[in-house]
């Protein structure tokens, strides 16, 4: 992966971790609104998955 998807990666994470807390949401209640496993917000934000296109 080139640095520069790395940090786009991280600051996507951080955007939506920080939009997702400011909701009053937690991550497990995101995750499963998706129709994801309720640890799928979680490991996107904690940078160990992210989102296939």
């Amino acid at each position: 992966m080139k640095r520069t998807e790395h940090e786009l990666e991280k600051k996507f994470a951080a955007g939506l971790s920080a939009l997702r807390i400011n909701a009053g949401v937690s991550a497990r209640d995101m995750s499963l609104s998706l129709g994801q496993n309720p640890g799928y917000i979680n490991n996107i934000e904690k940078a160990k998955h992210f989102l296939l296109w």
